[in-house]
């Protein structure tokens, strides 16, 4: 865990813009699989939950890095909420024209979460959570907006276990309490430099934790690093690709893959090199000492 006490490499002495913000679907993934104390602090916000009311919070999907590909595309965070009940919690910052038919096709997967021969009953409450920097339903501006399959004549639930959310990063001014922690919490993705970082974590444990997390993953060179680039150009490309059409931005991810796998194999070889002369200088130690 980075420790923010070493102050001459940390986010406390970054300035300027976030090249990798937390709304990188991908840095968000790495932050939450790093500190427990920040999942279990957003899982309360977004779920109206107190900390004594989470006994154990655990990612269900974690990303291997190792044999992830530019091409793949879920890279949400799905969580298992003391042992009992599973959330889906999906980035999403451009405008889709699909997403309401993805969204429930995302949590319907999710809401498949027993085996062959169970009894239904053993299904778990699945909710779906959107994370998203637009509105959904311009028409229906809301910041934490709730979704349920309900009786049409009389409103009421057709099932406690089936639920989706949808958080509006852009509408914290529509927030029943300005100072929630889920407020906090949409500050902090929306946050695009390191100064915004500083302020909103300055008296929050939690949030500077996130902060360390990604002020390591934004300036310590390695293949996740290269691959983060990779994903928010990527996400840049898409956004583009569905302002400007679908044809103009393929040209523009083919380049993008084909730049982040060579430095990839750049930053691969180089590390292969130095293993080699740390064993050679290892062998030539050990034979001294003979």
């Amino acid at each position: 865990m980075p420790n923010s006490s070493n102050l001459k490499h940390s986010f406390h002495n970054a300035a300027g813009k976030i090249k990798i913000p937390l709304k990188n679907d991908m840095m968000f993934h790495i932050a939450m699989s790093r500190s427990n104390k920040a999942l279990k602090s957003l899982v309360c916000a977004l779920m109206g939950l107190r900390e004594q009311d989470v006994k154990s919070v655990i990612i269900t999907n974690p990303i291997d890095y190792r044999s992830y590909s530019g091409k793949e595309i879920i890279l949400d965070v799905k969580v298992l909420l003391n042992n009992s009940e599973v959330l889906d919690i999906e980035l999403q910052t451009y405008a889709d024209k699909e997403w309401k038919e993805r969204s429930l096709l995302y949590l319907c997967r999710s809401f498949d979460n027993i085996s062959k021969g169970d009894d239904y009953l053993l299904i778990k409450p699945t909710t779906f959570i959107a994370i998203m920097d637009y509105d959904l339903f311009p028409e229906f501006p809301e910041f934490y907006a709730h979704f349920k399959l309900l009786n049409l004549k009389y409103g009421y639930p057709y099932s406690s276990k089936f639920n989706l959310n949808v958080l509006s990063l852009n509408r914290t001014e529509l927030a029943e309490a300005k100072d929630s922690p889920l407020v906090s919490w949409a500050r902090l993705f929306q946050a695009a430099t390191w100064e915004e970082l500083k302020s909103l974590s300055e008296s929050d444990k939690t949030m500077q934790e996130v902060s360390e997390i990604m002020y390591d993953s934004n300036v310590i060179q390695s293949e996740e690093q290269t691959i983060l680039e990779g994903r928010e150009r990527f996400r840049a490309m898409q956004r583009a690709m569905y302002r400007n059409g679908y044809d103009d931005a393929k040209e523009t991810y083919d380049s993008i893959i084909a730049a982040k796998d060579s430095k990839i194999s750049a930053i691969t070889s180089e590390l292969s090199s130095k293993d080699s002369r740390i064993a050679e200088l290892e062998a030539q130690l050990a034979a001294m000492k003979a």
